[in-house]
């Protein structure tokens, strides 16, 4: 995903008023597909994974319009975390997860990213790169040159693909065991701010 192609999209959607789920009051949605794969990825992680359910309710209670959009990325990071624009009322982030990993593996990044979304909702502060970086240096780790990681964002990710599994096989959670991936937040040099996942 190209940073500035990003940007413009997000742009064109704030400015259109952005898509939603159908039926919902617009108002109270905080986590928006902008495509038919993300809407579907959201309302079967909703339906099927309590943390993502917790996590929706932080982030409902929160001041962040957070946009979710599957896209075919080659490249590491297979999903990041933007923000993209910050305003009195509120700030704008942008989740990005590729199309190429396993329907089980974009459970797991949706829920890494969300839990990164939570960690920007807990910090009203951090409108901009460098108050992300500062606010990563307290919460995470280094994990590379520009990538931090936080061990919240590692376990949301993993409990949101094992519950997922668990509910499409119907066995007992400790019977399902996800391999552990390192993922990342990334800030790049310029702006917005990115919170990328690697696995």
């Amino acid at each position: 995903m190209r940073p500035r192609c990003s940007l413009v999209l997000v742009c064109a959607i704030l400015s259109s008023g952005g898509p939603a789920w159908a039926g919902d009051d617009v108002s109270s949605v905080r986590v928006r597909g902008l495509d038919p794969l993300a809407v579907t990825l959201i309302e079967e992680a909703r339906a099927g994974s309590a943390t993502v359910r917790a996590l929706f309710d932080r982030l409902d209670r929160s001041d962040l319009i957070v946009y979710v959009q599957l896209v075919p990325r080659f490249e590491k990071p297979r999903a990041a975390t933007s923000i993209i624009s910050a305003v009195p009322e509120a700030r704008f982030v942008l989740i990005s997860i590729t199309t190429l990993s396993g329907q089980a593996d974009r459970y797991l990044l949706l829920g890494h990213e969300l839990q990164h979304a939570v960690e920007l909702a807990d910090a009203p502060h951090v409108r901009d790169r460098q108050a992300m970086s500062a606010h990563y240096e307290r919460i995470g780790w280094r994990d590379r040159p520009n990538v931090y990681e936080t061990a919240a964002a590692l376990d949301a990710g993993h409990a949101v693909r094992r519950e997922m599994v668990t509910a499409a096989r119907g066995v007992r959670p400790e019977g399902v065991v996800a391999s552990r991936s390192r993922a990342g937040v990334a800030l790049a040099p310029a702006t917005p701010a990115r919170v990328p996942s690697p696995y």
